[in-house]
């Protein structure tokens, strides 16, 4: 030992005190990422040679009951497509002998035809978030809601061919399926109100405060936390959203968040919180937006100047990115529904930063978020039928940095 501190001139207690000192240094540097889509849902599921035309027949009814429908078939009695029609509208789900929708496109009087839906753009998300999450460089991934079309045909992940759809394709191909977090959507509500198939799907969300009488969660993951809510079903239609759910309500649930945002404030590890709900704070395009007074946007301001905040949302079915009161809005609505171009009936005010007032097209993408000590870097990955890919740059936050 004395011939070694000879020869360094230090002793070895003091060299293993700054290699101490370098290593507690790397741990404090806090990185890491994460994935995001939603509204990943397919259009109506329908086994034309499993089912007869009559027995269809509901199912279609129930499935698009504002619309008049006509299922046709080629003389090999295959199923072709479906066609809708209400009033000056008609929207054309091409089936091409499968059970699930090919190609969706809509036609209006005056007005060219409009491709709403491509089942490869659908692929696409799926195959990269599978891809990208079993790579090792995400740590896990959060989805928006809306993953399935409805319960009619089974609610239940032995009954529901969109629940089976999930666990085959998707989840059954990830290294680890417990690192998928998502919220409830309103079409997990529908013919299914207690979300038996969704908590089928994913039990792992009861280890993090998950079950039927608690549909909300939530986690820290190094300097960030992540809180999960449930806007709840559409029951009715109005000018704005409702916050429908019960479990717990609005205010419920206002009270779960303050407390963990409260509690954060006091852990001065925390630097970032991310908030996930269906129902989207701002919205010009497709669905309207939240009322005032079950917007969550009105308690997360308060919290603006402490963190960086960052609130993902879906339903609107078209990506769309606000920036309000320092916190960072983004609507994940291209994950694989069928699109929509059509602005909102009561648009927000606020601006919308990520068409910026161009053209929108048929797109289909998911969100890839960097967190790095004070900073955050979202940057979109995105599919353009039938080949166009590109990244483009969500937002770039900064502790203390604000605009």
């Amino acid at each position: 030992m004395r011939s070694i501190n000879k020869i360094f001139g230090i002793s070895i207690f003091t060299f293993l005190f700054f290699l101490s000192l370098s290593n507690i240094s790397v741990c404090l540097a806090e990185s890491f990422a994460f994935l995001a889509d939603g509204d990943t849902r397919p259009d109506v599921y329908l086994p034309y040679n499993k089912l007869t035309k009559e027995e269809l027949q509901p199912i279609v009814n129930r499935a698009h009951r504002n619309w008049k429908h006509e299922l046709v078939y080629d003389s090999n009695d295959c199923l072709e497509k479906l066609v809708l029609t209400n009033k000056d509208k008609t929207q054309v789900l091409y089936y091409f002998k499968h059970y699930w929708p090919q190609k969706i496109v809509l036609y209006q009087t005056g007005k060219k035809p409009v491709q709403s839906y491509a089942v490869e753009g659908n692929k696409w998300v799926v195959d990269q978030m599978i891809k990208e999450m079993n790579s090792g460089e995400y740590d896990f991934a959060i989805n928006t809601g809306d993953l399935v079309f409805n319960g009619l045909q089974g609610n239940t992940l032995k009954t529901s061919p969109y629940w089976q759809l999930i666990r085959k394709d998707f989840l059954n191909n990830l290294t680890d399926p417990m690192k998928f977090f998502p919220v409830l959507g309103n079409h997990e509500y529908y013919q299914d109100p207690t979300n038996i198939g969704f908590r089928e799907t994913f039990p792992w969300l009861k280890n993090y405060g998950f079950n039927v009488n608690n549909r909300i969660y939530s986690f820290i993951h190094k300097n960030s936390l992540f809180v999960f809510l449930d806007s709840g079903p559409i029951t009715h239609k109005t000018e704005k959203l409702h916050w429908n759910a019960k479990h717990p309500d609005f205010k419920g649930q206002m009270t779960f968040l303050k407390q963990k945002l409260d509690a954060a404030k006091t852990n001065s590890k925390i630097k970032h919180v991310f908030v996930t709900y269906h129902d989207p704070s701002f919205s010009i395009f497709g669905s309207c937006s939240l009322k005032d007074n079950c917007n969550p946007h009105f308690l997360l301001q308060k919290y603006s100047d402490d963190f960086n905040i960052v609130v993902l949302n879906g339903h609107s079915h078209t990506t769309q990115q606000y920036y309000v009161d320092k916190i960072n809005y983004v609507i994940l609505g291209d994950g694989g529904a069928p699109k929509t171009t059509q602005r909102s009936k009561y648009p927000s005010t606020e601006a919308e930063l990520f068409w910026r007032g161009k053209n929108i097209q048929l797109m289909y993408n998911y969100l890839c978020i960097y967190v790095k000590d004070d900073t955050l870097r979202g940057e979109f990955k995105c599919f353009l039928p039938p080949e166009t890919l590109q990244i483009k740059e969500a937002f770039y936050m900064e502790l203390g940095k604000k605009k």
